[in-house]
């Protein structure tokens, strides 16, 4: 996985390239420069074709217009402009890499509207589908990271409530969804587009009587297309659990760590589910399989009629609760642990590419030879398949930094500082570590006994919910025991902290002497190792070189702690050897997104 594992499978879809297309071209198009004060006066006068290039600044909230052609408004590069959106109506707008702190779209007359390389973070987008009839709005490669449901918040990241017996015009494209205690989207529209997606990260951590944290909530939709997205490291993949009415569900990968039933269909009405693969990687909740297709109705509710099923690779079809009225079709699926009526079914293991569990995208591809391999019913193999053919990766500017909270690469020539490469102004202070050859460009060499690097404490690294840590460490032969690479002083303690060896010299996370700490098997060598924790609100799992090596539970939030962030040194310890590119997110990375950094310095 690389990208944060998200990638293009299929580019723009031919409708929306189609319908963009058809905006006039404008010729004499024009860059305009606006700051917050002059973004009214300089918007209100910009023509169809011109762009807007913002100063970095809070821009208010931004409620748009009804323009003739396609105004762009985009962020310069390197700025953070941050504003509210509401566009009730607003037509022929994009927005480019701006920072949204929330958003909503309705209106019968809005009109070609897209959101392209944004940032929602902890913010919510409401999109009225029941006002919009073929409206063409499009969010693509955009970042919807740690939202967490509030009291009087709907309960999607970004929300869909209503529908129309027409199709609303809205696509959710090559975006990530990430960390946060919500639903990733809750679509009751009709004819809404989720395509070549990222769910990562999301699980409810705030018990069973929480607020819902799937990936994808169908709640009254109908004849949603949901394809080519990939869910990992999630409690839910699709749960439709009140309805579905013919959704198009294909060529989508769930390796869901969660729930057993990766997909829940209940009380569905004509909807297709073919060519997806729901991994199958041992024991999830309840401590039954992972990689299930649910499907039946609750109690009082109409019996799922109609569905075809094809083509997939699962775990099992459970009708777990009530019945099915049968099924259109139920055939060409390749079963791990159940098995199915159609003839030409087949159970038995697959060989995927990236092994049992695969850490990038491509890894789900089906190896030659492999039980499911060109025998399809369409002559393909079976489960999902569009990632064969996935572009290089190509991040947005907004999700390759989403969650990021703080950065060092420790290139500076000379000095005592720092610098926070995350651009939220981590500043940290060099003690006594002196500048070497790093992993990549320069590194910090630490003597063992007294040096290490200070970050002054700040709200955004109170990283108690979720996180990660990642650094390269290269330890000095003969070092000491307990070696910190980073922690967060709380007390005598730490609120969390990463360590390159415990007194056995095995790489360790979580303060000494906690209850619950997560640490390797192995010692590490002297050499260059990348080094990773993250923690999702329910796992701590620790990472070598992007491999997971050890994993433990862990339902408490993390201590809360207002001392310094220490890299370095830590618990009365300290690191000898050198280390490099440090970082740290708000969110819990998976291994692919891990191993996106290790290819990427700071």
């Amino acid at each position: 996985m690389s990208s944060r594992s998200w990638r293009r499978w299929r580019g723009l879809p031919a409708l929306v390239v189609g319908l963009v297309g058809l905006l006039p071209a404008v010729a004499g198009a024009t860059t305009l420069s606006a700051a917050p004060a002059s973004f009214g006066s300089v918007f209100a006068g910009a023509q169809a074709g011109d762009t807007v290039v913002l100063a970095p600044g809070a821009y208010g909230t931004f409620y748009g217009a009804q323009k003739a052609g396609m105004v762009t408004v985009r962020a310069a590069a390197g700025a953070t402009a941050s504003m509210k959106v509401w566009f009730r109506p607003a037509s022929n707008i994009t927005l480019d890499g701006v920072t949204i702190t929330d958003l909503e779209i309705g209106d019968a007359a809005t009109k070609n509207i897209v959101v392209r390389d944004s940032s929602f973070d902890r913010a919510q987008a409401v999109v009225r589908t029941g006002e919009l009839v073929n409206a063409n709005v499009v969010f693509d490669h955009d970042s919807f990271t740690n939202f967490d449901k509030c009291s009087d918040c709907y309960e999607g990241r970004v929300e869909l409530p209503e529908k129309t017996g027409q199709s609303s015009g809205v696509t959710i494209e090559n975006s990530l969804f990430a960390g946060g205690n919500s639903d990733g989207i809750q679509n009751g529209g009709n004819g809404v587009r989720i395509v070549g997606n990222e769910f990562a990260g999301i699980h409810q951590v705030d018990g069973a009587s929480g607020v819902h944290a799937d990936s994808i909530q169908l709640y009254g939709s109908a004849n949603t297309v949901v394809r080519g997205n990939y869910f990992h490291d999630v409690a839910t993949g699709i749960m439709a659990a009140d309805g579905a009415d013919h959704e198009l569900i294909e060529d989508n990968v769930f390796a869901v760590s969660g729930s057993p039933f990766a997909v829940d269909l209940e009380s569905d009405n004509g909807s297709v589910f073919r060519h997806n693969t729901l991994l199958d990687h041992g024991s999830c909740d309840y401590g039954q399989r992972c990689g299930t297709l649910y499907v039946g109705n609750k109690s009082g509710d109409p019996a799922s009629r109609g569905t075809v099923v094809s083509d997939n690779i699962l775990t099992s079809i459970c009708v777990c609760e009530g019945a099915t009225g049968g099924f259109a079709q139920e055939d060409y699926n390749l079963f791990t642990n159940g098995s199915g009526s159609g003839a030409h079914d087949l159970r038995g293991t697959p060989a995927l590419l990236g092994g049992a569990l695969p850490g990038t995208l491509a890894g789900f591809a089906l190896a030659p030879g492999s039980l499911g391999k060109n025998n399809a019913s369409d002559g393909t193999d079976r489960g999902a398949t569009t990632f064969g053919a996935a572009l290089p990766p190509t991040p947005t500017r907004a999700a390759a930094r989403a969650g990021l909270v703080a950065a060092y690469g420790f290139d500076e020539r000379s000095g005592s500082r720092a610098a926070d490469a995350s651009g939220n102004g981590h500043t940290g202070r060099i003690h006594g570590a002196r500048r070497v050859r790093g992993h990549s460009g320069r590194g910090l060499w630490f003597d063992g006994a007294r040096d290490f690097v200070s970050v002054r404490d700040a709200h955004s690294l109170h990283l108690r919910r979720r996180m990660t840590l990642e650094a390269w460490v290269l330890p000095a032969a003969g070092g000491p025991r307990w070696q910190p690479v980073l922690a967060k002083r709380r007390g005598p303690g730490a609120s969390f902290a990463l360590f390159a060896s415990d007194r056995l010299g095995r790489p360790t996370a979580l303060p000494r002497g906690a209850r619950a700490p997560v640490r390797s098997g192995r010692r590490l060598h002297t050499r260059w190792t990348h080094l990773a924790v993250s923690f999702n609100g329910r796992w701590l799992r620790l990472y070598v070189d992007g491999r997971r090596v050890a994993q433990r539970r862990r339902s408490a939030l993390l201590p809360a702690s207002t001392g310094l962030l220490t890299i370095g040194a830590g618990l009365g310890h300290h690191f000898k050897g050198r280390i490099d590119d440090v970082r740290i997110y708000s969110r819990a990375l998976a291994a692919g997104s891990i191993r996106h950094d290790m290819t990427s310095p700071v």
